[in-house]
């Protein structure tokens, strides 16, 4: 973990980590024989947090969102709309 320097005090840069990091991180603690502390500091992550994303991936909420969710989807009007057909109220 990286370290910042801010009027003489030293403290840890916060890191953000990607979806797939965390899904990556957490099945390597999930495979026989392999402890979560260790996996956790082999990544400079406390290992709470990994149990938190051990949680999420079991409840399938590491998962990659799907880039077919973003696709257009044809459309086929009911009726046809025209400003003519609609009646005009004046004040």
């Amino acid at each position: 973990m990286g370290v910042a320097e801010e009027a003489g005090r030293v403290r840890p840069v916060r890191r953000w980590r990607t979806v797939s990091e965390k899904r990556r991180i957490a099945e390597q603690t999930l495979e026989p024989g392999a402890s979560v502390a260790l996996v956790a500091r082999a990544h400079g992550v406390n290992a709470n947090q990994v149990f938190k994303w051990r949680r999420a991936l079991k409840r399938g909420e590491l998962s990659e969102p799907a880039a077919a969710s973003t696709a257009l989807l044809p459309v086929t009007p009911l009726f046809e709309f025209s400003f003519l057909t609609l009646p005009l109220f004046w004040p």
